[in-house]
């Protein structure tokens, strides 16, 4: 497993933690205002994947897309198909 560079976190959960505390939010704001359990984002913080649909509601509570709640802040370039 490659080791994390500055543009990539080392856990899942450091952008959500980094979003939540520059919003000055405890995880049980983020709780209720996304509706996933209390449980749910403490685990993502520790760097547990949640499931899809618990991402895109946290995602939408913090008003960021998935690739800034995930730490992907440059897009992949995208292969280029055949002629």
């Amino acid at each position: 497993m490659p080791q994390p560079t500055q543009s990539q976190p080392s856990t899942i959960g450091e952008p959500l933690r980094a979003l939540r505390e520059e919003r000055g939010w405890k995880r049980e704001k983020v709780a209720g205002e996304s509706g996933v359990s209390l449980g749910t984002v403490a685990r993502f913080e520790k760097g547990q994947y949640p499931n899809v649909e618990n991402l895109i509601q946290i995602a939408d509570c913090l008003e960021v897309s998935l690739d800034a709640l995930v730490g992907r802040t440059v897009p992949r370039r995208r292969k280029q198909r055949g002629p």
